[in-house]
């Protein structure tokens, strides 16, 4: 089954429904495909992340197990800034087969404050699971990603497949405690 979005408030409400549905959120969107029909700025309103396993001060949230696909449009202007157990336009991705791939995301600010092993990336927090391919994404612009460990450029924790991705921007990615780096803060191989 695919969806496709084309406004600010379209991708909010990927989140929204994530963080609001009570019970087992966690399949919600499996083996649905979001696609983006156009680009959306942010302009940098405070974002809450698609997906978490949970947030430090608030009870355990869903993982986002959906595919994305960004059709070559660009995201501009994501700001993020808060105590996320896992930050990005995307939090925490589940394991399942599934894709996020063919984007753009430009100028990012991401202060994660979370000390509870966070991860923090523009596209991804934490990818769990070998099952999940990041393919085709950009990270471009300025950029400002700080957390306290696991801080990537593309994504802070990942155990996945990521092809043909890549950061070209100004700016810096720093992790207070330790981990991070400029595609990805962490890889852990199978």
């Amino acid at each position: 089954t695919e969806y496709e979005i084309s406004s600010a408030a379209d991708l909010a409400g990927l989140s929204h429904i994530l963080w609001n549905r009570p019970g087992a959120t966690n399949n919600i969107f499996t083996g649905k495909t979001i696609k983006l029909t156009k680009d959306i700025d942010l302009n940098n309103k405070e974002w809450r992340p698609i997906g978490l396993s949970k947030n430090v001060n608030d009870v355990d949230k869903g993982k986002w197990f959906g595919s994305f696909d960004g059709q070559g449009h660009t995201i501009y202007n994501l700001n993020l800034t808060g105590d996320y157990q896992h930050a990005g336009l995307f939090g925490y991705t589940g394991s399942n087969e599934m894709r996020i791939e063919n984007l753009i995301i430009e100028n990012v600010t991401i202060a994660n404050s979370s000390s509870s092993k966070p991860a923090t990336g523009a596209l991804v927090g934490k990818v769990n699971g070998d099952k999940c391919t990041i393919s085709n994404v950009k990270v471009t612009g300025n950029i400002n990603i700080q957390g306290e460990q696991f801080v990537g450029g593309l994504v802070g924790y990942a155990r996945n497949t990521i092809e043909n991705c890549r950061v070209e921007a100004s700016g810096s990615i720093s992790s207070t405690y330790n981990d991070a780096g400029g595609l990805v803060g962490v890889y852990w191989a199978y």
